[in-house]
């Protein structure tokens, strides 16, 4: 007797088996046709028959008939359409055909069941077909799909409980969405009926249903190699479930045996939770649960989601990169208490949002409510937002004693990682900008010492990217690229829309511009504009970088589009419109509007010394290009008097042997040419040539050996005439073709004649 199971599903399988084992319990469960011959005669064998067995079965069909078998064939549509075209008279000799019918596995619909049950505050669903699973394991109640992609305020809404009512949300794809969708539930005061749908890093003690059954060959194979002959039969009376198998396959390792698991399989309704709970008896490990990535919020037996307080509250929003939460509660604690510090942490968000002007007037009305006294709690915040204000301002020389004086309170109130490594950012960042580099450092080491590293791990992402920060700030382009690819390369496929990926890509970007990598930029930042801007996130600063790109790849039109475009999503006023300004002035002195760029630099110049900041490198920055516009303009004496106050600052900020400075010391030797200066001119060439051939930078010891040449025939002397063959080979060496005006110089030095001196440009700046 042949009969066939057509359209066969794996995870019905067990029912098949079960159901016949109790009648004939010799039953067989085969994987593979050949072994057919190796049954005892009269058996009873179920075939999870493949399209490869159809040539076997056509011509090794006496075996079924000799042997006198019961034959049982679990084929899958596809496959019988096969058998019926190919194994035409194996096919012949079927005597019955029955189809599978539809359904969720049933290990699916009592795991459901017995999760609802417990009232968790909810069920992570691992895949399969949940609304089949749902309707029968939960009759009477309705599901209802939200996505975690929407507005965080309608989030909450959609969350709201209602009697009978599941929801299940989907789009998680990231840890962010998770975060949100939890504190969205929390602030609804949903009591369970959730369901996290393909979830990644939800909370481990969350219960785990799936309704994806394993195929036969996985669920045989992982039972065989824990020893277990029959394994093909087991994981069918597992119902091919894949926690079910995989405790059975532990609890062989540890000693069952198959007649034991077996009959555990046969006698219970739930084998999955029956050897669950055997394992637990002998002593065994569960299996492993995967860990949350980051900290969630916590669960109660009720079944409910819990919100920290405000301020714990508001960090952990930030730490999950969503400012617009942090507002939302930022706002509802000043609603509720109207207290200087619920002030204060509302004027925090506001300057991270870059809204500057309302930031402002809130901390002048959190110290105003302040005056009579505060705790200390109170007064770090306080100093954190204004740690906050002097980064959006741009006031440098302020920032370093505030935020010292804030991570001396936090180590007094002993505050966690949240409340200090931003600082710790903010702090380094700050001495950074005033030219303190060593400071930097040797406060970067304080802060890894406390967080017990000795190095930048990856996952320490805060840390790794100031790291990044502070090497590109000393002239290390090539290390904080090297990190920054690190930590890229091995961010999680789950993450790639988290939006702490964007803030890597912009680092990295920066490191790539100082190296002169125009065209990676260009398309690594394309893909990050197009991505953070499908998340509803800002693409500012990443456009900010992109523009410096399309600038280096010689597009300075759509360079100062983009530069614009930057300056008008932003602040008047703030640190980072005015450090774009200087960027859009390079466009236009690019361009020969040397107007338009100098009204653009001389506010910013102004205000940066009245401020006393003329320490920081924007200011050195602002004045080179200010610099350049008046050797352009014919102002020789007082570009040089300029540019060697941009040189010592650089000197002082980045130190006499760093890269940055190649530049500058090309445009001042420039100057010098121009004033019929050559002698002051050739020891900067000469520095600019040794630091040019130490950062491995080809284009620029081209052009600065063909400088050199220059000055070296304007004072008669004969080496220029070598020094001009050695930039002719330095040209072929970077690949591209020497401009024509250095062309010319060139060839008129070689031929022993006196040469114009070219114009230089600032490069990666």
């Amino acid at each position: 007797m042949i009969v066939l199971i057509d359209r066969a599903r794996p995870e019905h399988l067990g029912e098949l088996v079960r159901h016949l084992v109790r009648e004939r319990p010799e039953t067989e469960v085969l994987t593979e046709a050949p072994s057919l011959v190796t049954v005892a005669e009269g058996s009873t064998v179920v075939l999870c028959v493949r399209a490869i067995d159809a040539d076997w079965l056509n011509q090794e069909r006496p075996v079924v008939q000799v042997r006198s078998l019961r034959l049982v064939l679990f084929s899958d549509e596809e496959t019988t359409v096969h058998l019926a075209r190919t194994a035409v008279d194996f096919y012949d000799w079927i005597s019955h055909c029955i189809e599978c019918p539809p359904g969720p596995p049933a290990f699916a619909v009592r795991a459901l069941r017995r999760a609802a049950c417990t009232r968790p505050a909810a069920v992570v669903w691992q895949g399969g077909d949940l609304e089949g699973t749902f309707a029968e394991a939960l009759p009477g109640r309705t599901l209802e799909r939200v996505s975690a992609a929407l507005p965080y305020p309608a989030l909450v809404e959609a969350l709201r409980p209602s009697a009978k009512q599941w929801i299940a949300v989907t789009d998680l794809g990231a840890s962010m969405r998770e975060h949100r969708i939890t504190w969205a539930a929390a602030e609804a005061g949903r009591r369970g009926r959730l369901v996290l749908v393909d979830s990644v890093s939800a909370p481990p003690a969350l219960p785990r249903v799936g309704a994806r059954a394993l195929t036969i060959e996985e669920g045989s194979a992982r039972l065989s190699a824990a020893g277990i002959e029959g394994a093909a039969r087991l994981a069918a009376l597992l119902d091919l479930s894949p926690e079910a198998i995989d405790n059975a396959a532990k609890l062989a390792r540890a000693g069952a045996g198959e007649l034991e698991l077996s009959a555990l399989a046969l006698s219970e309704a739930d084998p999955a939770t029956a050897l669950d709970r055997l394992s637990r008896a002998r002593g065994l490990e569960e299996v492993t649960k995967v860990e949350a990535a980051t900290e969630m919020p916590s669960t109660d037996r009720r079944g409910r989601f819990h919100l920290p307080s405000f301020p714990r509250r508001i960090d952990l929003a930030f730490r999950g990169g969503d400012l617009d939460v942090a507002a939302r509660w930022a706002e509802a604690w000043r609603k509720a208490t109207e207290s200087a510090r619920s002030i204060a942490a509302l004027a925090r968000v506001r300057f991270f949002q870059l809204a500057v002007g309302e930031g402002q007037g809130l901390l002048r009305e959190a110290r105003s409510k302040a005056e009579n006294g505060t705790d200390d709690e109170t007064r770090f915040d306080l100093l954190r937002a204004e740690a906050m204000e002097c980064q959006a301002v741009g006031n440098y020389s302020k920032a370093p004693r505030v935020v010292a004086e804030a991570l001396d309170l936090a180590e007094r109130l002993e505050l966690g990682r949240d409340a200090r490594d931003d600082l710790y950012n903010l702090l380094i960042q700050s001495m950074i900008a005033n030219g303190r580099m060593k400071d930097a450092e040797l406060t970067l080491n304080r802060w890894m010492a406390k967080l017990g590293v000795d190095g930048a791990a990856p996952r320490d992402l805060v840390l790794v990217r100031t790291v990044a920060e502070l090497k590109l700030a000393q002239g290390d382009a090539p290390g904080a690229a090297r990190l920054l690819e690190q930590v890229l390369a091995q961010w999680p496929s789950t993450e790639e829309n988290h939006s702490s990926r964007a803030v890597f890509e912009q680092s990295l970007a920066q490191a790539w511009l100082e190296q002169g990598r125009f065209g990676d930029v260009e398309s690594l930042l394309r893909g990050a504009i197009e991505r953070v801007a499908q998340m509803g996130l800002s693409a500012t600063r990443l456009r900010h970088e992109y523009a410096r790109a399309l600038h280096g790849l010689g597009r300075f039109r759509e360079a100062e589009q983009e530069f614009r475009r930057v300056m008008s999503d932003g602040v008047a006023g703030t640190a980072s419109v005015e450090h774009t300004g200087h960027e859009l002035a390079r466009s236009l002195v690019s361009q020969g509007r040397l107007d338009e760029a100098e009204a653009l630099l001389d506010p910013s110049l102004t205000r940066m010394e009245q401020d006393g900041t003329t320490d920081s490198p924007y200011y050195a920055m602002a004045l080179y290009e200010k610099s350049r516009i008046r050797r352009l303009k014919g102002d020789l004496l007082g570009a040089e008097t300029s540019m060697r106050k941009v040189l010592r600052l650089e000197e002082k900020t980045y130190g006499r042997e760093n890269q940055t400075i190649i530049s500058t010391l090309m445009e001042l030797s420039e100057t010098l040419g121009r004033l019929d200066k050559p002698a002051e001119a050739e020891p900067l060439l000469r520095r600019a040539i040794r630091l040019s051939e130490q950062a491995g930078d080809v284009w620029a010891r081209a052009r600065a050996l063909s400088m050199l040449s220059g000055v070296q025939a304007a004072q008669g002397f004969p080496q220029a005439r070598s020094t001009a063959r050695k930039s002719l080979e330095a040209w072929a060496a970077t690949g591209s073709e020497v401009p024509p005006a250095h062309l010319r110089d060139l060839e008129a030095i070689v031929a022993g004649a006196l040469s114009p001196r070219a114009t230089p440009s600032k490069r990666r700046r």
